[in-house]
């Protein structure tokens, strides 16, 4: 029962942090669309993605073919975006699914009063969130602490 219990516990922290997934883009340092596709992240960063340059690191280059594989992409081009299960290749494709998929510039599609007021709402939900989140956890450990019990006394009679 114990045994269990554990399992659930991790699983649910598992699915947990997988849901905060970043996005990898993998590029060449020579290779002038990479170079291109890098310039444009200069002016609109994201803090969503991480760069990896694989031409010149070994541990990157792993990391590239093994997602690769994952996602059975055999082209073994770049510059190549990988979100999650998805992957987008080619600095067209990739521009056009990072400003499709995360809001580049909220401060000019709504007035500040707006912004100000959207991020209070955004801060509140995400405190509720937790909230719930904390209250499923102290759930899972009381039954698991109540699971434990009645192992211990059976164990007993």
């Amino acid at each position: 029962m114990f045994k269990k219990f554990l399992l659930t516990i991790s699983t649910f922290i598992l699915l947990t942090s997988v849901s905060n997934a970043e996005m990898m883009l993998f590029v060449g340092e020579e290779c002038p669309h990479c170079q291109e596709l890098e310039a444009y992240l200069e002016l609109n960063p994201h803090d969503e993605i991480t760069i990896y340059e694989i031409y010149h690191n070994t541990n990157n280059k792993a990391l590239y073919l093994q997602k690769s594989q994952e996602l059975s992409y055999k082209k073994g081009a770049v510059p190549l975006l990988i979100d999650g299960s998805t992957y987008r290749e080619g600095t067209k494709q990739i521009i056009d699914y990072i400003e499709g998929s995360i809001d580049t510039n909220p401060a000019t599609s709504i007035s500040d009063e707006d912004s100000t007021l959207l991020n209070s709402l955004l801060t509140d939900t995400t405190n509720k969130t937790n909230s719930k989140t904390v209250g499923i956890i102290i759930v899972f450990i009381g039954l698991g602490l109540f699971g434990a019990i009645i192992a211990l006394s059976k164990r007993k009679n």
